[in-house]
C-alpha cells in the first residue's frame, strides 16, 4: 500500500486548515503534512478553507486536490476571518 493512501476501517484523523493569502506555501504545508500523517497508519483527511484569499490560494487547492483523493477544500464565498484566532495563538 502507498503510505500516502489512507488505510480503511480504522479511526480517522482530520486537520483542518484555514488559509488566507496562503498560495506560496500550501505546497509545503501538505506535503509535510502527508509526511506525519502517513507516518500514523491511520486513515486521515486534510481539510483546507480558502477564506475568500485575494491571490491564487484557491487555484492552488484546486491543483494539489487533482491528485490527493484525502484533500477536502472549502472556499468562503466572503470573509471570514477565520485566520485571526489561529494567527493570535501562534
Amino acid at each position: 500500500m502507498n503510505k500516502l493512501t489512507p488505510n480503511i476501517g480504522t479511526s480517522k484523523i482530520s486537520v483542518v486548515i484555514p488559509a488566507f493569502r496562503s498560495s506560496d506555501s500550501l505546497l509545503t504545508l501538505v506535503s509535510r503534512l502527508e509526511v506525519v500523517l502517513a507516518s500514523r497508519e491511520q486513515d486521515f483527511e486534510i481539510i483546507i478553507i480558502d477564506d475568500c484569499s485575494p491571490d491564487d490560494t484557491w487555484k492552488v487547492l484546486r491543483t494539489l486536490k487533482n491528485s490527493r483523493p484525502y484533500l477536502k477544500i472549502v472556499r468562503s464565498v466572503s470573509y471570514t476571518h477565520l485566520t485571526l484566532p489561529t494567527n493570535r495563538e501562534v
